[in-house]
Parts: C-alpha cells; sequence; structure tokens
C-alpha cells in the first residue's frame, strides 16, 4: 500500500517502538519522523525532518493517512510547568492542526490514565485540556486517544519514582498474575493497530484493558 504515516517521540520509549512496527509494515510506503535531533537510525522507508515545533506551518508534507503523537515528558525533565505544557500539549495540538492540511485521516495520541481539565493534579489537567482542545477539531475524521497506565519498559533516562513503581508492578505480576502497568510495547502495537484496522471515526478513547486487548489482535 503507499500510505503514509507520522511519527513525533520517536526517540521516547513508545514511540521507538512505534516507529519500528510501522518501517516493518507493508501498509505504509513512507514513515516521517518530526524530530529534534538528527537520525537515529537509517531505514528506505524513514524520512527525518528535524525541527523545534515551532515552524510547524512551514514544513512541507505529503498527505498522511495515520499520525502517531507519543511525545511526553516530565515537569522535572522539562524545567517548569509551562516548558511541559508545551511538550506535552501545545505541540500535540498544534500538530494535530497543521496536519489538517495534509488530509490526516486518524491522529493517534498518548495521554494518561486519569485525564481529566479538572483534576487536582496538574499532569492530569494538562492531558486532560490535550483531550477537550483535539475534540474540537472535527476536520480530523478519527482522533484516537491512548490513556495507558504506568509504563513498564527500558528507559534510557531513569526515574527514579517510576523504577520502583515498575518494580512493584513486575513483583506483582509474579506473585498474582496481575498488572496495573503496561508494557511500552503493547502500547505501541495497540497504536499501529488502531490505525491500520480503522476501529472508529470521531473522537475514540481507550483506556490500558482495552490497549492490552489490541496488543494482542
Amino acid at each position: 500500500m503507499s500510505k503514509i504515516a507520522l511519527i513525533v517521540g520517536s526517540t521516547g520509549l513508545v514511540g521507538g517502538e512505534v516507529l519500528q512496527l510501522l518501517l516493518n509494515s507493508n501498509q505504509y510506503s513512507k514513515v516521517i519522523s518530526l524530530q529534534r535531533s538528527s537520525a537515529l537510525i537509517t531505514h528506505p522507508k524513514l524520512v527525518v525532518i528535524q525541527t523545534d515545533f515551532t515552524n510547524l506551518d512551514d514544513i512541507i508534507l505529503p498527505d498522511i493517512a495515520d499520525a502517531f503523537c507519543c511525545l511526553g515528558t516530565t515537569i522535572k525533565k522539562a524545567g517548569s510547568k509551562t516548558a511541559f505544557e508545551e511538550v506535552d500539549l501545545e505541540i500535540p495540538f498544534a500538530l494535530a492542526k497543521r496536519l489538517i492540511r495534509s488530509s490526516l485521516q486518524n491522529y493517534i495520541v498518548i495521554s494518561s490514565m486519569g485525564a481529566n481539565p479538572d483534576s487536582y493534579f496538574f499532569y492530569n489537567q494538562v492531558k486532560g485540556n490535550l483531550e477537550r482542545k483535539l475534540a474540537g477539531l472535527i476536520d480530523i475524521p478519527a482522533i484516537s486517544i491512548l490513556r495507558p497506565g504506568l509504563l513498564i519498559g527500558n528507559r534510557s533516562e531513569k526515574r527514579l519514582a517510576e523504577g520502583v513503581a515498575i518494580t512493584v508492578s513486575r513483583v506483582v505480576k509474579k506473585i498474582t498474575g496481575m498488572q496495573f502497568g503496561i508494557e511500552s510495547a503493547d502500547v505501541a502495537k495497540a497504536m499501529v493497530h488502531i490505525a491500520q484496522a480503522r476501529l472508529g471515526t470521531g473522537v475514540q478513547i481507550y483506556e490500558s484493558k482495552a490497549l492490552k486487548k489490541l496488543a494482542s489482535m
């Protein structure tokens, strides 16, 4: 097939997994990665465009079938609440608006469990506000919002609290067979499946339980 996919956040935990799945899929003839850094890998189907995301309107893009937004950071890494909001809300929303001009069919974005604009927690507020703003983009046929729980995987950066939670999650799973987190690879598989299977139009929300099921399909 001759579909073109676009991804942001391809150097992250879930994004790296999504990128490999897209490159290995015969449904896409080209995969465009928008990223701040230079290309980390080479592949005949991969086109890397370096950007600081302030010039999205100036980037020339072909028609995009599916866009995968895997951006995400922490307040500590971003340096401030304002900088965090830029990465986790402003850029994902600006990208979605820009891709309307590129005939985007499905915008698949990672939000978070507990996303709510009225939440007591700033992190969940930001994710909730992103979801609310995306819901207003009626020119995109499908907007798929993923709300995974604790992401389990091997990050290049170490986050102490998250690392402890992941260790506990794995111990609980070993003892009880239950896992309150979700593997990053499963989130990636679910994202790609949602895009390729065309599961619905309008705004669709997928919680962790649904993502685990989709990952196994």
